[in-house]
């Protein structure tokens, strides 16, 4: 199944979600590499 999820993602959005499904994240998300965790 697809689904399209906005940020901030609610608890909600997330009970439909099964092993398999195709997910596509819109809104602003952040990331960083290892090094960044290290800090």
């Amino acid at each position: 199944m697809k689904k399209i999820l906005t940020t901030p993602i609610k608890a909600e959005d997330l009970e439909d979600i099964r092993v398999g499904d195709v997910i596509y994240l819109t809104g602003m998300l952040v990331t960083c590499r290892d090094v960044c965790h290290r800090r």
